[in-house]
């Protein structure tokens, strides 16, 4: 059975507070200001799911 649910970007070591949740179909938009690589992870599902990634800004 599928379950919808929604998500969050929580760009924890960037200290970027975790957005507001949203689902699967809705954006989420983030302006970065410096280029390099910007870990993040689902506030409500990197835990149990291990749901994160990160987002490489380049020049």
């Amino acid at each position: 059975m599928h379950k919808r649910t929604s998500h969050s970007v929580w760009m924890k070591e960037a200290n970027i507070n975790e957005s507001d949740r949203f689902f699967p179909e809705e954006i989420w938009q983030h302006t970065f200001t410096e280029s390099g690589a910007y870990p993040y992870l689902c506030g409500p599902h990197w835990k149990e799911q291990d749901m994160r990634g990160f987002v490489k800004v380049t020049e």
